[in-house]
């Protein structure tokens, strides 16, 4: 969630507001803001540690899940 703000932000202050929300249709809105000069390329290295994050998330429930159904 704190990621999600932040990207927003950041575009905010290059007067993209993309709105607000999570999962994909937010991450459809900030890709537009990729073109914009002097912000594409933090917005797309920020996509990438969300979507890093966010793969890891979903293991460590995974991993929690199975051990929660193994005790």
């Amino acid at each position: 969630m704190r990621l999600d703000n932040m990207i927003g932000g950041l575009c905010a202050t290059f007067g993209f507001k993309p709105g607000p929300g999570q999962g994909k249709a937010f991450i459809d809105r900030v890709m537009e803001a990729a073109n914009i000069p002097g912000l594409g390329q933090s917005i797309t290295a920020l996509l990438a540690v969300r979507t890093g994050l966010m793969k890891q998330i979903k293991e460590m429930d995974l991993v929690l899940r199975e051990f929660s159904h193994r005790s």
